[in-house]
Protein backbone atom coordinates (compact mmCIF):
# COMPACT_ATOMS: atom_id res chain seq x y z
CA UNK A 1 0.00 0.00 0.00
CA UNK A 2 2.76 2.45 1.01
CA UNK A 3 4.61 1.97 -2.59
CA UNK A 4 1.29 2.80 -3.89
CA UNK A 5 0.67 5.61 -2.26
CA UNK A 6 4.37 7.03 -2.24
CA UNK A 7 4.11 7.67 -6.13
CA UNK A 8 1.09 9.50 -6.38
CA UNK A 9 1.67 13.68 -6.83
CA UNK A 10 0.39 14.55 -3.44
CA UNK A 11 1.94 12.18 -1.31
CA UNK A 12 5.38 13.62 -3.06
CA UNK A 13 4.84 16.91 -2.27
CA UNK A 14 4.30 16.26 1.49
CA UNK A 15 7.27 14.15 1.35
CA UNK A 16 9.39 16.93 0.15
CA UNK A 17 7.93 19.58 2.39
CA UNK A 18 9.35 17.68 5.01
CA UNK A 19 12.72 17.62 3.21
CA UNK A 20 12.05 13.40 2.88
CA UNK A 21 13.90 12.10 -0.23
CA UNK A 22 11.80 8.93 -0.22
CA UNK A 23 13.18 7.59 -3.96
CA UNK A 24 13.12 4.06 -2.99
CA UNK A 25 9.46 3.22 -0.70
CA UNK A 26 10.42 -0.16 0.51
CA UNK A 27 13.91 1.26 1.87
CA UNK A 28 12.13 3.70 2.89
CA UNK A 29 9.34 1.51 4.94
CA UNK A 30 11.93 -0.70 6.35
CA UNK A 31 14.08 2.13 8.14
CA UNK A 32 10.42 4.02 9.52
CA UNK A 33 9.60 0.37 10.49
CA UNK A 34 11.28 0.19 13.53
CA UNK A 35 10.09 -3.27 15.15
CA UNK A 36 9.85 -5.15 11.59
CA UNK A 37 6.37 -5.88 11.71
CA UNK A 38 5.53 -4.90 8.39
CA UNK A 39 2.47 -2.12 9.76
CA UNK A 40 3.85 1.38 11.18
CA UNK A 41 2.08 2.60 13.93
CA UNK A 42 1.12 6.38 13.15
CA UNK A 43 3.48 7.55 16.44
CA UNK A 44 6.49 5.19 14.32
CA UNK A 45 6.14 6.90 11.06
CA UNK A 46 6.28 10.04 12.97
CA UNK A 47 9.34 9.34 14.61
CA UNK A 48 10.51 7.80 11.27
CA UNK A 49 10.09 10.74 9.59
CA UNK A 50 11.75 12.89 11.59
CA UNK A 51 14.43 10.85 12.04
CA UNK A 52 15.18 10.68 8.49
CA UNK A 53 14.30 14.17 7.55
CA UNK A 54 17.20 16.44 6.32
CA UNK A 55 20.65 15.86 5.52
CA UNK A 56 22.85 13.59 6.74
CA UNK A 57 25.41 14.95 8.96
CA UNK A 58 29.17 14.10 9.66
CA UNK A 59 28.05 12.42 12.89
CA UNK A 60 25.37 9.88 11.57
CA UNK A 61 27.42 8.91 8.74
CA UNK A 62 30.25 8.18 11.37
CA UNK A 63 28.08 6.35 13.37
CA UNK A 64 26.99 3.96 10.57
CA UNK A 65 30.64 3.70 9.88
CA UNK A 66 31.05 2.32 13.15
CA UNK A 67 28.10 -0.07 13.71
CA UNK A 68 29.21 -1.40 10.77
CA UNK A 69 32.50 -2.05 11.59
CA UNK A 70 31.54 -3.81 14.85
CA UNK A 71 28.78 -5.97 13.04
CA UNK A 72 31.47 -6.68 10.55
CA UNK A 73 34.17 -7.70 13.57
CA UNK A 74 31.72 -9.51 15.57
CA UNK A 75 30.04 -11.84 12.93
CA UNK A 76 33.38 -12.89 11.82
CA UNK A 77 33.99 -13.89 15.72
CA UNK A 78 30.55 -15.92 15.65
CA UNK A 79 30.93 -17.19 12.58
CA UNK A 80 34.54 -18.74 13.56
CA UNK A 81 32.71 -19.86 16.56
CA UNK A 82 29.68 -21.65 14.52
CA UNK A 83 32.44 -23.33 11.98
CA UNK A 84 34.53 -24.78 15.51
CA UNK A 85 31.29 -26.15 16.77
CA UNK A 86 29.58 -27.30 13.26
CA UNK A 87 33.51 -29.00 13.19
CA UNK A 88 32.91 -31.12 16.44
CA UNK A 89 29.56 -32.08 15.85
CA UNK A 90 30.75 -33.35 12.42
CA UNK A 91 33.34 -35.13 14.10
CA UNK A 92 31.28 -36.34 16.73
CA UNK A 93 28.70 -37.73 14.10
CA UNK A 94 31.36 -39.24 12.33
CA UNK A 95 33.01 -41.50 15.09
CA UNK A 96 31.46 -44.93 15.06
CA UNK A 97 28.45 -45.63 17.70
CA UNK A 98 30.56 -47.18 20.75
CA UNK A 99 28.10 -49.80 22.02
CA UNK A 100 28.76 -50.20 25.69
CA UNK A 101 29.68 -53.97 27.05
CA UNK A 102 29.28 -55.34 29.90
CA UNK A 103 28.36 -58.18 31.53
CA UNK A 104 24.22 -58.65 32.64
CA UNK A 105 25.10 -61.48 34.04
CA UNK A 106 22.90 -63.94 32.20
Amino acid sequence: MFEEKINTPEVRDYFESLRLDIWDAWTFFKMVDDDGGGTIPMDEFLMGCLRLRGQARAVDVGRIIHDQQWMIKNFGKFQTHVEVELRELKDELARPMEVKTGSAGF
